[in-house]
């Protein structure tokens, strides 16, 4: 009687478990379902998107870099006098060109150190030569404008679907500008992304249709003339009493195993999220800019260490220790800096047979004043002009008339990551050369 009690619940157990376990299924179904519904209505939203019109037009803001002239390291932005929601029929009354910021940059719809064109001057106060160009966010002027812009990097990227549903839209004389300031190791989405879509390219390459280098917000060295202000001598050797030091915030790179050698020779001071790599303690930069700048001017060395080294690339690392004078860069990357950079403004560690032979430079650099101060007396033949204009550069492309109609059908061959190996080959054979040397 027991057992059949016994036999009878168990049974009743299992009918309610193969319920409830179809009970289960059938919930994890709905709600795959309602998953894969969800998706698709979001994808056709998404379709949809890149067809629909701004229904409020983007005001025509733009910026300009104003440099400081003493050395502070702050720069401000100057806010133009365009009109707010300027509509598309004014811009077009008032613009042979028109130019098309159509992406943002950097996730902000302003793009930052925008140079409006009819304010740009050179450090002898010419104006652009070109002044028939218009510069707008306004997507309404899409199929009216001469250039659009297209900031290629990140969350900024438009996607392929949208390229390929404006290109319907686009005119057969409209050109699309590939903008990107990454390297090709770094740059996301891949250029492969983009093939057959682009006429010009903006980088920091030198083959670029138009070349933007890092230094471009900052400002440009040029010779020094007789309308230049005569030379004030600044003794760049005074006040330092620390050697050389490093900025590191990305870790694990072949760059730590140069620095870590170095160290054997030199005294490297590393600040950044790295440094604990490098000390016992980690040490810390100030957070305020001018007690940075305090801390930056007592060392004689900056080591200007690339997290690429491909061709042409040359970042800020280099360009603001030379623009704010704080110290001589060491140049570590894979860009001809020959042919780039202004002669005896660096020291380039490729020039030297093994890491202990730069440290012995450094040592002797650090002993001999005079031959220190050699790396900053270009400063007496060179003077710092505005940043470079690349609203200007592009608006004069535009009106010449002899350009012939191209297309990047394949951009991942131009854009390529074989231009960064012949750097990181180079460093890889160094290291090992410094290794066996001692």
């Amino acid at each position: 009687m027991f057992q059949s009690k016994v036999s009878h619940q168990w049974g009743r157990n299992l009918r309610l478990g193969i319920l409830f376990t179809r009970c289960r299924k059938t919930a994890l179904v709905r709600y795959c379902l309602c998953i894969l519904l969800t998706v698709i209505v979001t994808v056709f939203v998404f379709m949809a998107l890149p067809a629909q019109k701004e229904t409020r037009p983007m005001a025509i803001r733009n910026t300009r870099l104003t440099l400081e002239t003493e050395r502070t390291g702050d720069v401000r932005k100057e806010q133009s006098v365009n009109k707010e929601n300027e509509p598309a029929s004014e811009v077009e009354a008032r613009a042979d060109r028109i130019i098309l910021l159509y992406t943002t940059m950097w996730g902000k719809r302003e793009w930052p150190f925008f140079e409006k064109i009819e304010k740009y001057r050179d450090r002898h106060d010419n104006k652009c030569p070109v002044q028939n160009c218009v510069i707008s966010y306004n997507k309404r002027l899409f199929e009216k404008a001469n250039a659009i812009l297209f900031h290629s990097f990140g969350g900024d990227a438009v996607s392929r679907l949208e390229l390929r549903l404006l290109s319907q839209k686009r005119k057969l004389d409209q050109i699309w500008v590939y903008f990107s300031h990454a390297s090709p190791n770094s740059v996301v989405p891949h250029p492969s992304f983009f093939n057959g879509f682009f006429n010009w390219t903006m980088t920091y390459q030198q083959t670029s249709d138009l070349v933007i280098p890092y230094s471009w917000e900052l400002g440009t060295w040029q010779k020094r003339s007789n309308l230049d202000a005569p030379y004030e001598i600044v003794d760049y050797a005074d006040g330092k009493d620390k050697l050389l030091y490093a900025e590191i915030n990305r870790c694990g790179l072949i760059r730590d195993r140069f620095i870590k050698r170095l160290q054997r020779y030199v005294p490297v001071d590393v600040y950044g999220s790295c440094s604990k790599n490098f000390h016992r303690r980690a040490k810390i930069m100030p957070k305020s800019s001018q007690e940075q700048l305090k801390l930056k001017k007592r060392y004689k060395f900056f080591l200007a260490a690339e997290t690429d080294y491909c061709a042409d690339f040359i970042t800020h690392r280099f360009y603001k220790t030379i623009y704010y004078g704080y110290a001589v860069p060491i140049v570590l990357g894979g860009a001809d800096y020959r042919s780039m950079v202004i002669p005896l403004s660096y020291i380039d560690v490729f020039n030297f047979d093994t890491v202990k032979q730069l440290g012995t430079f450094i040592k002797f650099l650090d002993r001999n004043v005079e031959e220190y101060r050699k790396y900053q007396k270009w400063r007496e033949e060179y003077v710092l002009g505005p940043p470079l204009s690349w609203t200007c550069e592009l608006c004069k492309k535009l009106n010449n008339e002899n350009i012939t109609h191209k297309e990047y059908k394949d951009l991942s061959n131009w854009y390529d990551e074989d231009s960064c190996d012949r750097g990181f080959d180079e460093l890889k054979v160094f290291l090992n050369r410094s290794r066996f040397a001692g």
